[in-house]
């Protein structure tokens, strides 16, 4: 699990989410749409992405990048979003920054849970849609997440944390 000393102050984490607003997309559609932004998002080369999440209407993305650049990527990610507007008719973007290690859990938590919460799968792990599904052994792989939350070292009790209705990690 993420510790004190993981959450570096010379880094700025963030809570980055758009929505979709002309409907609901299609299961068929969301394939090449998660290629599509993973794609975007790897072309942030100092971009460290933490969870990913794509919904039928709307992502989340956790992320980090060193604070320094963080005006620059906050800038960047809105307008390139912004830009895929007219693509994929995207409202404006949402960015929060991330200022304690409660909150990186909870937004954790949160993104990897939505799926369950919008009825879209059972359980966290099983949604495809997702850098934990890509984590958990999915055959290809988009995203590259990295591992702050230990799920690699003891995938179960992550898990159960993520599935639980307990909003607090034992």
């Amino acid at each position: 699990m993420i510790q004190q000393s993981s959450f570096q102050k010379s880094r700025a984490y963030f809570h980055f989410s758009a929505k979709f607003s002309d409907a609901i997309l299609p299961p068929k559609e969301l394939e090449p749409l998660w290629q599509e932004l993973a794609i975007k998002l790897k072309k942030h080369r100092y971009l460290q992405i933490h969870a990913c999440v794509l919904l039928s209407n709307h992502f989340h993305l956790l992320a980090s990048v060193n604070e320094l650049y963080f005006g620059f990527v906050k800038e960047n990610l809105s307008y390139e979003f912004s830009n895929w507007r007219e693509s994929r008719n995207v409202e404006v973007p949402f960015l929060r920054q991330i200022h304690s290690l409660a909150d990186y859990r909870q937004v954790y938590r949160y993104i990897y849970r939505n799926p369950v919460e919008a009825r879209l799968s059972n359980f966290v792990q099983d949604y495809r849609f997702s850098t934990l599904f890509e984590m958990m052994g999915a055959e290809s792989k988009f995203f590259f997440a990295n591992d702050n939350m230990g799920l690699m070292i003891n995938p179960i009790r992550i898990l159960r944390w993520i599935q639980s209705e307990d909003l607090f990690f034992r």
